[in-house]
């Protein structure tokens, strides 16, 4: 059904005027701005998208959220479009003249950033736009419509306020929209228009209200045939990426006498990699780390965010390890030991966490899917597809 943009009647342009006003005065407190909420409406091409519902944090950024009601009470939204789009990424919208360099009616408002978990940028978060300045936000702001990397680097860095609490479908129509390339070179000029047709600040603050989730996509589910995962037994081979004594026949011999006590009734395969395996990552770990396998085309998010969020810790650890042997507190020989047990203890984390892209480990992934459930396998070596040595492969799911 068409949906034609809605003009505000004098009565309520008048109501709009009285409540911008006392957001902007000081007849509502910080407190009391939770006790309001904005809803959205939006058309794509002329045809109703539905409405998002957004719940503001006037106790994260009471700044932020008084610009925002204000703005939005005083009608400037009413007919502007969303001009940015990035289907991995965000929704952006809030600009007068629809290219994204708009100032807005108010002047810019000093950055409210906060690196508190309920802040943290996530599917659904709203947070505001700005230039390389960061009190430069004005009337700009976004969705986000894709948890991952890009949302999460923006996390104490850009002052998000609010979170989309109803209308997961008009988001992802939102999101959806077919894209072009900008001067810049970004791919994100949308195809369709994009309008906000209405946008209301409404009673009540929701504070019971969820956060929406992001609807199951077939290519984020998980469990087969999307995903497998396994534990592995390596016996390198000399010569290889790994460093070994074994000669090609001898490490093919002892694979396939350990294949033999894998495939024994009642047999400990985690017991036998614990002693056998000559991959690094598995060495000294408490527990055997396998492989967890995403075929193409699923992008599972288990895991990401933590080996993210360990992948700082990890960078900064690697660089006080650079200049401490800069310095000269550390001989070459402590700096080699201590930076590959830093990446032997990251190695761990990100293959424990997350799922690897088929097309990353293809020589042992393609084997990984054949198989069934409980079934154990020797991989033949193979120096065309980069197999370290022999691999005895146990399905676990």
């Amino acid at each position: 059904m068409a949906c034609k943009p809605i003009k505000p009647e004098p009565d309520l342009e008048s109501a709009a005027e009285s409540i911008a006003s006392s957001f902007t005065g000081t007849s509502t407190s910080d407190e009391q701005l939770g006790d309001f909420h904005v809803s959205l409406q939006i058309s794509i091409d002329g045809e109703d998208a539905g409405t998002m519902t957004l719940r503001l944090w006037p106790h994260i950024a009471p700044k932020t959220v008084r610009n925002f009601l204000t703005i939005t009470s005083s009608g400037f939204y009413d007919g502007l479009t969303v001009h940015r789009i990035l289907r991995g990424f965000m929704a952006q919208a809030g600009c007068e003249n629809g290219r994204g360099d708009g100032v807005g009616p108010l002047p810019a408002i000093p950055g409210e950033f906060s690196n508190a978990e309920e802040a943290r940028h996530v599917y659904g978060t709203l947070s505001m736009a700005r230039s390389s300045d960061p009190d430069s936000a004005g009337a700009q702001f976004f969705v986000i419509c894709n948890d991952g990397p890009p949302a999460w680097s923006l996390d104490g860095a850009y002052a998000s306020f609010g979170q989309v609490v109803d209308g997961e479908k008009t988001l992802e129509a939102i999101a959806a929209v077919p894209v072009a390339r900008n001067p810049e070179g970004e791919v994100s000029v949308p195809l369709k228009s994009v309008v906000i047709v209405k946008a209301s600040v409404l009673g009540g603050g929701l504070s019971d209200a969820k956060p929406v989730v992001a609807p199951a996509r077939e290519q984020d589910s998980i469990g087969w045939p999307n995903t497998v995962e396994v534990q592995t037994l390596l016996i390198a081979v000399s010569g290889g990426m790994l460093p070994s004594e074994n000669t090609l026949a001898q490490a093919e011999q002892r694979a396939g006498e350990l294949l033999l006590l894998a495939q024994e009734d009642g047999a400990d395969f985690d017991a036998l990699v614990r002693e056998h395996s000559d991959d690094p990552v598995q060495k000294g770990a408490q527990e055997p780390v396998g492989y967890m396998f995403a075929n193409e085309g699923s992008h599972p998010k288990q895991g990401q965010r933590e080996v993210y969020d360990q992948g700082h810790d990890f960078q900064m650890k690697l660089g006080e390890l650079g200049k401490a042997y800069q310095e000269g507190t550390l001989t070459a020989q402590q700096h080699e030991f201590q930076e590959h047990a830093l990446q032997v203890k990251f190695g761990r984390i990100v293959r424990s966490k997350t799922f690897i892209p088929r097309s990353q480990r293809q020589a042992l992934a393609d084997r990984a899917f054949e198989m069934k459930v409980g079934q154990v396998r020797l991989i033949p070596r193979d120096p065309a597809r980069t197999l370290e040595g022999f691999y005895l492969m146990k399905r676990l799911r």
